[in-house]
């Protein structure tokens, strides 16, 4: 017969992990099964809730079937829709700048992110749109004409600032590396991966179908739902999306790139482990954040 284990949000890891008394983390429930696969089907029941977690849940050989014999990770009622969550909840939520709609929240130093969920819904970084034929584009960056409109004076640094376009087929994402007065300096390698090839950034495919976008920075926030996040503070900055109360709204920033990582060998392969209407939400990818 399946051995079964529940685990809940209210659980207690030191419990025995019976639907009675429930583990609280997902990763005592691996324990537990690694315990017990190797002489029976396994069966673990999630609760409804979210369950956060601080690293990646790693699957290995050891937490699969063994021995012919399956293990199944589950919600533990239909609908339950339980959620792995490489998200952190904000809140504390106060207005930064009332002219703009503008609020702060801390968030732990050194956190970094390239996404935010608002009332899980993806927010858009903060950014404007760049004219293509206002643009020069060299080697070493984007030079503006002369006599176009300036969008750079109210720039006061460039710690975070992104290029980012948009092609017919492409998203292509180059980082800033300085702001002069009337041009921008790109950091490499990743200006010339962005230059060359097909559909790049300065001869893109179907220029009626491109677009252009300055990004990433506390001074670009201008439109609703707009974000900015600044680590070395410990800050996020956000434009509510219309009709959204900032105190009563579920903010999600994430906290890591993966949140599972299933793999074997050829000499120990994972086997026979299924994992059935669980949701796992709220991660980052922060592949485009380096050079």
């Amino acid at each position: 017969p399946a051995i079964t284990f529940a685990v809940s949000p209210m659980g207690d890891d030191a419990a025995d992990g019976t639907v009675d008394h429930p583990f609280r983390t997902p990763e005592r429930a691996q324990r537990a099964v690694r315990e017990v696969n190797s002489d029976h089907n396994v069966v673990v029941l999630l609760a409804r809730g979210v369950y956060r977690i601080d690293h990646p849940l790693l699957f290995r050989a050891a937490d699969g079937g063994r021995n012919e014999h399956s293990v199944t990770w589950s919600e533990a009622a239909p609908g339950a829709q339980p959620v792995i969550s490489g998200g952190l909840a904000v809140t504390g939520w106060s207005l930064w700048n009332a002219e703009r709609k503008i609020y702060v929240a801390d968030v732990p130093r050194g956190l970094d992110a390239r996404q935010l969920w608002v009332n899980d819904r993806l927010a858009p970084r903060a950014s404007i749109e760049l004219a293509r034929k206002d643009w020069d584009f060299t080697r070493q960056g984007m030079v503006l004409r002369a006599g176009a409109q300036n969008p750079l004076g109210a720039l006061r640094n460039a710690r975070r600032l992104e290029m980012r376009a948009t092609g017919f087929f492409t998203e292509r994402i180059s980082p800033i590396e300085q702001v002069t007065p009337d041009s921008l300096l790109m950091r490499q390698p990743a200006w010339d991966n962005n230059i060359w090839g097909y559909d790049t950034i300065e001869k893109p495919f179907g220029p009626e179908l491109s677009h252009l976008y300055l990004a990433n920075a506390l001074e670009l926030i201008s439109q609703p739902g707009q974000w900015f996040l600044d680590p070395e503070q410990g800050k996020l900055y956000l434009r509510p999306p219309d009709g959204v109360n900032i105190n009563r709204a579920k903010v999600e920033l994430p906290r890591l790139p993966v949140l599972v990582s299933i793999s074997g060998t050829l000499d120990e392969p994972v086997q026979d482990l299924s994992m059935i209407g669980i949701r796992f939400s709220y991660s980052s990818w922060l592949g485009p954040s380096t050079d």
